[in-house]
């Protein structure tokens, strides 16, 4: 599970995300919203590229408020760039199946997670012997 409990976070004077909280359990979760609203403050405070000034990040009952992007990144949790940055010279499956590299003892769910995904987005299962291309 993760947590935002009362998260601020600022760029300089310019306060962009205050007091946000919310849970998310195991589900996939979408931030909308218009130009400026601080969708981008929000994932770059999440995953410890922007210092959270008060409150907390909580991820499967670990404070990882003060962690590192790297550290944060091995404990699963992951950024998806709006772009389609995809290695395009491979499948699709082998782009999914290389998020779990660099992420201790994600080989050991892999299955699980891909399942999960496939349920999620039918269509990658569909094509994913299809070069991400």
């Amino acid at each position: 599970m993760l947590k935002l409990e009362s998260i601020s976070c600022s760029y300089g004077k310019l306060k962009v995300i205050n007091n946000v909280s919310m849970s998310i359990k195991n589900e996939s979760v979408g931030v909308f919203g218009p130009n400026g609203a601080g969708k981008t403050t929000l994932i770059n405070a999440l995953m410890g590229m922007l210092p959270v000034q008060s409150g907390r990040i909580i991820y499967e009952d670990e404070d990882i408020t003060k962690n590192k992007t790297h550290e944060i990144a091995r404990k699963g949790i992951a950024l998806v760039p709006q772009e389609r940055e995809l290695f395009p010279w491979m499948s699709v499956l082998d782009n999914l199946e290389l998020g779990a590299v660099f992420i201790p003892n994600a080989k050991d769910k892999l299955s699980e997670r891909l399942d999960f995904v496939f349920q999620m987005f039918p269509i990658l299962k569909e094509r994913s012997s299809q070069m991400a291309a």
